[in-house]
Order: C-alpha cells, then sequence, then structure tokens
C-alpha cells in the first residue's frame, strides 16, 4: 500500500492535478481518483504508465 501512498506524492511534487495525470497516461480522472483511494487496482499496463508519467520507477529486491 505504501506505493500508491508514494505515487500521490510524486504526482504532488510533480503539481499534478488528478486531472492532469489523467490526461498524461490516456484515462479518466475519476480512474485516478479510484487509485489513489484503495477503490480499484490498475491493470499492469495501467500501472506502469502510472509510473512513467510521474518519472518514477520499480525497486525489486529480496524479502527479510
Amino acid at each position: 500500500l505504501r506505493t500508491v501512498e508514494c505515487l500521490v506524492e510524486a504526482r504532488h511534487a510533480h503539481s499534478l492535478s488528478q486531472e492532469a495525470l489523467a490526461h498524461k497516461i490516456g484515462c479518466a480522472a475519476s480512474l485516478i481518483h479510484k487509485w489513489e483511494q484503495y477503490k480499484r487496482l490498475p491493470s499492469g499496463f495501467m500501472f506502469l504508465c502510472w509510473l512513467e508519467a510521474l518519472d518514477c520507477e520499480i525497486q525489486i529486491r529480496p524479502r527479510g
């Protein structure tokens, strides 16, 4: 769940509204809202679009 919080923080750091982010990704602003409120999960492709639009990346590391 922390990933979503980081993406919301990144959106704010880029001074993007949900509407502006949705335009960059090519989806509805209501979908961004649902992702950020944990009401929906993005598909793998849309998650990658979300990351790309905010210039973010995922770090893979072993548990422990």
